[in-house]
């Protein structure tokens, strides 16, 4: 469904939607909506994220929000290292999602700097892609299936 809404909006070469074991995976390229060392939400980011606001709402899955960089040493001295910008990459978003009306118990916060890279960093173009937020919407676990057991420990 997420990937349709971003399509009628064009917005699907902006965005990449994937699922993995742990749930649906939104994954934002820094063109969409970071600039070089930044934090601040461009105008241009909002139309992406207030479409998967639209997505969230009905639903009351948890949401995981990882901040990335590319291996380029911040420059800016609010984030003096690339952990410190990664998670505050996320936790700009995390605060879009909060006041589009997205419960803040519902988000989980993590950077991963620039080790998680999706590309070699070598050339620009895979440095902003590297430089990303990525959105995971986790999926729900059927508690009646879960059948939890002391763990057996061999001596």
């Amino acid at each position: 469904q997420l990937t349709a809404m971003l399509s009628s909006q064009n917005l699907g070469n902006e965005v990449s939607v994937q699922t993995n074991i742990e749930g649906v995976l939104i994954s934002l390229s820094e063109r969409l909506i970071f600039k070089n060392d930044q934090t601040d939400l461009p105008q241009e980011a909002l139309q992406v994220l207030n479409t998967i606001v639209e997505m969230l709402r009905p639903i009351d899955n948890k949401v995981r929000l990882v901040g990335h960089t590319n291996n380029t040493p911040s420059t800016n001295p609010l984030y003096p290292d690339n952990w410190e910008l990664s998670l505050a990459r996320a936790t700009t978003v995390a605060r879009y999602l909060i006041s589009a009306g997205i419960a803040p118990e519902r988000l989980i916060i993590s950077g991963q700097g620039e080790y998680a890279p999706v590309f070699p960093n070598d050339t620009e173009e895979h440095k902003e892609l590297n430089a990303r937020v990525e959105i995971i919407i986790i999926y729900k676990v059927d508690s009646s299936v879960i059948n939890i057991t002391s763990p057996v420990i061999a001596p």
